[in-house]
């Protein structure tokens, strides 16, 4: 008898499991976006102030997201058009600011930068709106080389280029 019984359910299991792959799918959260957000950022000068000695230049702004976003640190990316790079992972939300450290060379300063930061540069997370993860900042360095900290260094930071 439970034989026979466990042949009906064999039977009928695949016909239950027809029905629920068809069912209507479970509610997803809708998709979520980081901001690169300007307002109220800066820039900082550090003399000595990069892990290898050399000088440091600070561009903070603050990281913020909406919707549902993953857990995780995000990637960072900022350049220069006078070749300043800096990489890293960083966390999101909350009121805080995130710094974009970029060590300075000699030849850096008494010019002028413009500098692009971009919050997930390689497209990790799907967002709903990509064109927001971008601040630039202008600033020219100035000449001779600072010996004290300048903060706030002058500068203009906006959202996108």
């Amino acid at each position: 008898m439970w034989i026979a019984m466990f042949r009906k359910i064999l039977e009928v299991l695949p016909l239950v499991a027809l029905v629920s792959v068809c069912a209507a799918p479970a509610a997803v959260a809708a998709p979520g976006d980081y901001d690169a957000d300007p307002a109220g950022g800066g820039c900082q000068y550090v003399p000595n102030g990069a892990l290898g000695g050399g000088d440091l230049l600070n561009v903070l702004f603050r990281i913020r997201t909406s919707g549902t976003v993953p857990p995780r640190l995000v990637e960072v990316r900022g350049t220069s058009d006078t070749g300043l790079f800096t990489e890293f992972r960083s966390g999101w939300g909350g009121s805080g600011y995130t710094a974009a450290q970029f060590t300075l060379r000699a030849g850096d300063f008494g010019r002028f930068h413009v500098i692009t930061i971009v919050v997930d540069p390689d497209d990790e997370f799907a967002e709903t709106d990509e064109a927001n993860n971008r601040v630039t900042a202008r600033l020219t360095l100035p000449s001779p080389r600072p010996t004290s900290t300048i903060a706030p260094l002058p500068c203009t930071i906006v959202r996108g280029a």
